[in-house]
């Protein structure tokens, strides 16, 4: 593979790490600052943070089988864009500009978007490995959607 292919890919990874990052940042201030939802939030954190942990494995996994990987076409401004909002969201958050039905509402936006535009997929390869960890990511990805869906209809916000 050539290098700047490589440096590409390693690039979008190192981005898909930082918005997990800072979504699990998000959901972790949520969780501190909303302690009725606390569990909620703890969780859908922890699993942030654990798909973060996830894309260095995909990292070392490029950086060790290079030519099994290919950059997907994807938009890096856009990865750019999505992260500045998510860090956006979390200030105005530690400001106390968003109550916590608004919380609620923002994270399912967040994870909605995860699952539509399937960020996971800017890098492609038939490696097993890389399949099953970005399948599993994915599949949280809608899980969390649905779980912001149905607590969301369970504490009558509308």
């Amino acid at each position: 593979m050539e290098e700047n292919i490589q440096q590409k890919i390693i690039q979008i990874l190192n981005m898909l790490k930082e918005i997990e990052t800072a979504l699990g940042e998000f959901y972790g201030r949520c969780a501190f600052l909303f302690p009725k939802d606390a569990q909620l939030w703890q969780e859908l954190k922890g699993d942030e943070m654990r798909h973060a942990e996830q894309i260095d494995e995909v990292v070392a996994m490029v950086e060790e089988k290079a030519e099994k990987f290919l950059a997907g076409e994807f938009n890096p401004v856009a990865l750019k864009t999505y992260l500045a909002g998510i860090k956006n969201q979390r200030d105005r958050l530690e400001k106390g500009e968003i109550g916590r039905d608004k919380a609620f509402f923002i994270a399912r936006d967040y994870e909605n978007t995860l699952v539509e535009k399937k960020f996971h997929r800017a890098v492609k390869s038939i490696d097993p490995g890389f399949m099953h960890l970005t399948e599993q990511i994915e599949q949280e990805e809608r899980e969390h959607l649905e779980k912001l869906d149905d607590y969301i209809k369970s504490i009558s916000i509308n």
